[in-house]
Order: C-alpha cells, then structure tokens, then sequence
C-alpha cells in the first residue's frame, strides 16, 4: 500500500510540445488546487479552443482534465489525511471539494475505499514516516 502511494506521486515531467502547451495551465492547477476551475478557463490560459485543450490534455496525461486534478486533489487529500491534523471535511474543503459527500465518492472510486478506511488501513504502520516521506517527494 505505501508503495502504490509513493509511486502515484512520483511522476516525471514531460516535456512535449503538447506538453509545453498545456504547461501554463498545468502550473496553475498545481497552485491551485484549493480554488474552483473551470476547463474553459484552463483553456483560456493556454489561448486554444476548449475542445482542443480536452483533446490535447487527454492525449498527454491519459485523464481528462477534472480526471487529473481530482487524482492531484486525492494525492493532497492523502497526504492531510495521514497527518492526523484534519478531520475528512476539513480535508475535502482544504482539497478543493464543494462537499465532503463527493470528495468521499472521488476518494472512494480513486483508492477502493472511504476516506476513513483509507487512514485505518495505515494503523500501525509509523504514520510519521509515512508522513515524512510524501513531504519529501513532494
């Protein structure tokens, strides 16, 4: 399990030219994770039709854009999750959630399993170095 969390963080950057395109907005999801977007705006950004920044975004990463940044999203959530700092609302406001019912069933359908499932399956495992270790990566 702590593998398969790891290695969902660590990702190597592209550089196509698609890549280079899109990269504007790529950026701006990264710092931005907490705020609402919209795939006209991200598009916008990049100054290409939205349809074609759909296209280009799915053929680069694979995901569709709210694809990506709700696995970015989920990657965060983690993260405050295995804290021990936040509670699973406090985590889907703070991950850019509008309700803590659909941060659950992104969650839920990205791992296999409910927010709290999620922080049980780590006990007694050292969650400070599980902990110490995605603030390294990231």
């Amino acid at each position: 399990m702590l593998y398969k969390l790891l290695s969902e963080i660590i990702i190597p950057e592209k550089r196509t030219e698609a890549y280079m395109t899109l990269e504007k907005s790529i950026e701006y999801i990264k710092d931005n994770l907490r705020s609402k977007m919209t795939v006209k705006q991200l598009s916008d950004m990049c100054s290409i039709s939205e349809t074609y920044y759909r296209r280009l975004f799915k053929k680069e990463f694979g995901l569709s854009p709210v694809e990506y940044i709700n696995n970015k999203r989920i990657l965060m959530a983690k993260e405050m999750l295995l804290s021990g700092y936040f509670s699973v609302s406090e985590t889907a406001y703070e991950c850019g959630f509008s309700e803590p019912r659909y941060f659950n069933a992104v969650f839920k359908n990205s791992t296999g399993m409910s927010p709290t499932q999620f922080i049980h399956s780590f006990q007694g495992t050292s969650v400070v170095l599980i902990y110490y270790c995605l603030k390294k990566i990231n």
